[in-house]
């Protein structure tokens, strides 16, 4: 239970989140899933195998949180791109209102190459700042077919606390 409570807390930084998390990703991977969810496990274990800094000494991936549906125990991750803890500029993607996180992989990929970009022009035009793009995979509810756009707005004032309480 440790490293599942931990690692999906607010305001720890991101490292500790991290180590806690693929902790809980090693033991979900030794449990019992679906096929399905095995696969989508594996396909975020595969992504965080290449976590390494890369040649400007960038930090690699960052698993964020993790936990599972309560519902039909699907998984949930949440990764960084870059250092999220010291970043002066975290750009967060939220994909789509019914995907899971099949479709994680290309989230991702998107996530990297915009903080490549950011990064490239920050550089180009001078400007002193770091970038981290974070990728979250937490199942937004579908607010057109509820029909309620004020949960959906309050939704997103809580995710912003969340990024300014994790950021500092």
């Amino acid at each position: 239970l440790a490293p599942f409570a931990i690692g999906n807390l607010n305001g720890i930084p991101a490292t500790v989140k991290d180590t806690f998390n693929r902790e809980t990703l090693k033991d979900l991977l030794a449990g019992e899933l679906s096929d399905e969810h095995r696969e989508q496990l594996e396909s975020l274990n595969d992504l965080l195998d290449d976590d390494d800094e890369d040649e400007e000494g960038n930090a690699g991936v960052t698993l964020l949180s993790l936990f599972l549906e309560t519902d039909d125990a699907s998984p949930r991750a949440s990764v960084g791109f870059g250092d999220v803890d010291s970043a002066n500029q975290i750009t967060t993607y939220t994909h789509g209102i019914e995907t899971d996180m099949a479709s994680l992989s290309e989230w991702s990929m998107s996530a990297n190459e915009l903080k490549r970009n950011l990064d490239r022009e920050l550089v180009e035009s001078g400007i002193s700042a770091t970038t981290a793009t974070v990728v979250s995979d937490d199942d937004t509810p579908d607010m057109l077919a509820r029909r309620n756009l004020s949960f959906g707005r309050l939704f997103l004032v809580f995710l912003g606390f969340g990024v300014r309480a994790w950021g500092g």
